[in-house]
């Protein structure tokens, strides 16, 4: 009775529901995104980290190095004007990591004279991510 008033909401807001079987079945349900995406977990991790890290360097260089040697408080610059800057490096940097394999994979192809040969494992493996 409950799943059909949730089909009939999904149908007023101009969407198809699917019915998917049981509760039981929503765990697997839920898990579809990590099992499309199984490499997605290292990016994410590795741009979580880069933001973390820079974050930090930057609250160091411009927060805490200058109130502890020209006594200035700058912890309004915490709230937006790193945050500006994080977000653009991170994400350039992110850019250039996407870039980067295809690139040395061209250049491996043009070393090596031919293009039917496979990539080193790490390489493929970079170009799947």
């Amino acid at each position: 009775k409950a799943k059909q008033r949730v089909m009939d909401i999904v149908r007023n807001l101009g969407l198809t529901p699917m019915d998917q079987g049981s509760l039981m079945a929503a765990k697997e349900i839920e898990k579809y995104p990590l099992q499309l995406f199984p490499m997605w977990r290292f990016p994410f991790y590795l741009s979580a980290v880069l933001c973390v890290f820079l974050f930090f360097y930057c609250v160091i260089r411009d927060v805490i190095y200058p109130y502890v040697y020209e006594k200035k408080d700058n912890t309004f610059r915490m709230a937006i004007s790193i945050p500006n800057r994080i977000f653009p490096i991170t994400a350039l940097t992110l850019l250039a990591l996407v870039y980067l394999p295809g690139v040395i994979a061209a250049i491996l192809q043009l070393y090596r004279g031919t293009k039917y040969r496979r990539f080193p494992d790490w390489l493929d493996h970079w170009m799947l991510c």
